[in-house]
């Protein structure tokens, strides 16, 4: 999922970052960054469904720099068994 984020946002000359905080306390799969500096962060998961407690860390960086954020989204894929 990583690859295809990062290949659809070279075509539209956007910048593809992690986040993690040193301390661990936070941490966002996929930062996407547009040339005036807004960004979409994306949680990725390997899971059935998706959680309050899986979106925790995007509801952080909104609340940190609101007007930084554009969209905040969790994407997610059923593990096949």
């Amino acid at each position: 999922m990583t690859l295809s984020v990062r290949s659809y946002a070279q075509q539209l000359s956007a910048r593809v970052h992690h986040l993690r905080l040193a301390n661990g306390a936070h941490e966002v799969d996929l930062i996407i960054e547009a040339d005036d500096h807004r960004i979409v962060a994306l949680e990725v998961k390997l899971a059935d469904s998706v959680t309050d407690d899986d979106v925790k860390h995007l509801k952080w960086l909104r609340s940190k720099v609101p007007d930084l954020v554009a969209e905040v989204a969790a994407l997610h894929s059923i593990a096949e068994t």
